[in-house]
This record gives structure tokens, sequence and C-alpha cells, in this order.
């Protein structure tokens, strides 16, 4: 399965974030991203399995059933959805470059 990114910007190694949870594998195999723009786009076909309350990560289920957690931000759950924007919601049908967050940097 293959994957486009989903921002703008430039890739790291996810063992680079200071967020340990994510740094040590826990929350499955990923990328750290550093977003040029303000926008996150579907990295693939799927449907959004769920949007957080606080509107900085929203889950996807690829057409090829990998479930995907797009997160943006670090220690972003104090915010409390501000700066966040939504664009889809959960049992939207979308593909890959759709956006579906907008996010002030």
């Amino acid at each position: 399965m293959i994957l486009t990114s989903p921002v703008t910007g430039r890739a790291a190694a996810l063992t680079e974030t200071p967020d340990t949870l994510f740094a040590s594998g826990l929350m499955g195999a990923g990328a750290l991203l550093y977003p040029s723009e303000g926008l996150l786009r579907a990295p693939c076909d799927g449907v959004v399995d769920y949007v957080l309350p606080q509107r900085y990560a929203l889950g996807l289920k690829a057409d090829q059933g990998l479930e995907l957690l797009l997160q943006v931000g670090i220690d972003t759950d104090t915010l409390n959805g501000v700066g966040f924007h939504p664009l889809v919601k959960p049992g939207l049908r979308v593909r890959r470059g759709q956006a579906l967050l907008t996010f002030d940097l």
C-alpha cells in the first residue's frame, strides 16, 4: 500500500518526536512530519473513522483495511480545539489528497 504525505513539509523518523508514546512505537509505525502549511490531506482513499472532540486528530480507515491516526502537533490536546478546523465528519468517504483539516501553524 502506498501512502502520500498528508502535509507539505519535511519528514523525519518518528523516533525524533519528543512524545515518548509515539517515539517508542507503542502507537504503531509512522512518521514525524513538519508541515510548512496548515493543511492536512488524506494520504489514501478511505473512510473517516473519527474526529477527536479536540479536533487535532482524526482516524482514517483505508480501503485496504489499514487504520491510520493523523495527529497534528504535540500536546495539542491542551488547546481544546482552538486553531483546528476539521473539514470532514465520521463516515465520510475521502480520496487521496482531499483536504481533511486546516490548522494554525
